[in-house]
């Protein structure tokens, strides 16, 4: 079982971060100029579309992403205030 980290101000199992989204993260705080697909999600930790594309959700469901449709997919960009939201986090 992977480890997780609990977001402030969120409750149960829906406030909880896997390694692989703080890992996300972490990067974008570095380089908040960064844009994430599901693939390149996929590529960076190995996983299937699916699991790559329920991270993303979640951490654009939590306001750490925003989504932009490019064509038929998405792109994912670090919130502005990232550094902000994460406070409380790490």
């Amino acid at each position: 079982m992977e480890p997780r980290k609990r977001v402030a101000g969120v409750e149960g199992d829906r406030g909880e971060l896997n390694p692989r989204q703080l890992e996300l993260l972490l990067y974008a705080l570095r380089h908040p100029e960064a844009e994430f697909t599901t693939a390149s999600h996929q590529r960076a930790q190995g996983l299937d579309p699916s699991r790559a594309r329920t991270d993303l959700a979640r951490l654009t469901e939590l306001g750490f992403l925003h989504k932009h449709r490019i064509g038929r997919s998405f792109v994912f960009y670090p919130a502005k205030d990232l550094d902000q939201r994460l406070a409380g986090l790490l």
